[in-house]
């Protein structure tokens, strides 16, 4: 199979999980009360930052809203994980290289957290909260490449 598949999936994928991502925020804040005063879904800058997507609630949240990206992340690696075990061919490159999307994700967000971004959203949190986000970004590493590991490439 051509690199640039993977390649290319992997642009998308970062796209669409920024999107889920900050859908995730939005769905919390939801269920919390809050309203969404603006959802750009697509790269912008904001407040000087280049952003893939962006959400702006009424008001600040809470700990669960700030980490309900990252227990979607969390969720969706569990499921591509498994199902990257029973998927052969093409199937199981995309579960493999869709896993990238929220690992990445998680990843971004605890080096910005303990580099004192004040503006990640895990840095919101307590860093004794955040710190088990640190070890699962730690387990993506694993499942990743456990999975490249058993897959027969070709």
């Amino acid at each position: 199979m051509p690199i640039w598949i993977p390649v290319v999936l992997l642009i998308l994928l970062f796209f669409v999980w920024a999107v889920v991502h900050e859908g995730a925020h939005a769905i919390v804040g939801l269920m919390g009360g809050r309203k969404v005063e603006e959802f750009k879904p697509w790269p912008h800058m904001q407040s000087g930052h280049f952003v893939f997507c962006g959400l702006r609630l009424d008001r600040r949240g809470n700990a669960f809203s700030d980490a309900a990206p990252y227990i979607v992340d969390a969720l969706a690696m569990i499921g591509l994980t498994v199902g990257s075990v029973f998927a052969e061919g093409l199937v199981g490159v995309f579960l493999v290289t869709t896993m990238a999307a929220p690992a990445v994700n998680t990843i971004v967000g605890v080096q910005a957290r303990f580099r004192g971004n004040e503006r990640a959203d895990l840095s919101k949190m307590h860093w004794g909260w955040a710190l088990p986000f640190y070890y699962l970004a730690m387990g993506y590493v694993v499942a990743i490449s456990v999975t490249l590991l058993r897959m027969e490439w070709s």
